[in-house]
């Protein structure tokens, strides 16, 4: 069977005023479809730079990573992150917050079809009733 992510020699450097930082040198990684992995490390050892490289959000200094048997380069709509705090726009309900991100990934599709979008995935994850609330209305998990 085939793995279905594979980081390989995943490397994350920045360069400073002292010099190259190395956050992440040659890690590699390969999970199954389906399974569940645990990043464990003390605070710095490069955990959440290796997610935010799968996610698109960070640069690749070298190395690679495959997803469904296809590099990946840059962000898409087929991966996500949930971040350890919540990270919405208080001055925006729970619709509107989502509706940035659908913005963004369904360009393409009109406004009918983006609030469509934004309408299910607000039900499926049980918050349809919570659609107009802002976040200070909401419970942490709920945010």
């Amino acid at each position: 069977m085939s793995h279905y992510l594979i980081l390989s020699k995943l490397t994350q450097i920045y360069p400073t005023s002292n010099g190259p930082a190395v956050i992440v040198r040659d890690f590699d990684l390969a999970i199954e479809k389906g399974e569940f992995v645990c990043l464990i490390g003390h605070s710095g050892c490069g955990k959440s730079t290796v997610l935010s490289m799968i996610a698109g959000l960070n640069d690749i200094t070298e190395g690679g990573i495959i997803l469904a048997g296809k590099e990946l380069v840059g962000p898409g709509p087929d991966r996500g992150i949930v971040f350890q705090s919540p990270c919405l726009l208080p001055w925006m309900t729970a619709f509107e917050n989502v509706m940035l991100g659908v913005n963004q990934v369904f360009f393409t599709a009109n406004r009918d079809e983006r609030r469509q979008i934004a309408e299910y995935y607000l039900s499926v994850t049980g918050l349809g009733d919570a659609m107009q609330k802002r976040p200070a209305e909401l419970s942490q998990g709920m945010r």
